[in-house]
């Protein structure tokens, strides 16, 4: 996005800056309490997010399944497709 090549993800407590010669990274918090909002799967990232090595669009997929898998009552009227394995 915006021609930015950003290659790493993002630690809790880090600031990231960019400019033309690159990223500047720096740790405001030291030793920040880990904490990750549910919504920020579902809703709010990109779908090329990733996330402890995972892209958002792969994590999506497994929520999807998990539903299917112990909600199938509810899931049959969701609108739901391509789950597969």
């Amino acid at each position: 996005m915006n021609g930015l090549v950003r290659d790493f993800e993002l630690k809790p407590g880090e600031l990231v800056t960019a400019s033309p010669d690159g990223f500047k990274r720096i740790q405001v918090i030291e030793k920040p309490r880990e904490a990750f909002c549910a919504f920020e799967f579902a809703y709010f990232a990109r779908p090329d997010s990733i996330f402890n090595g995972k892209y958002v669009y792969e994590i999506r997929r497994g929520l999807r399944r998990n539903i299917v898998n112990e909600f199938p009552e509810i899931a049959k009227d969701g609108d739901i497709h391509n789950v597969g394995a």
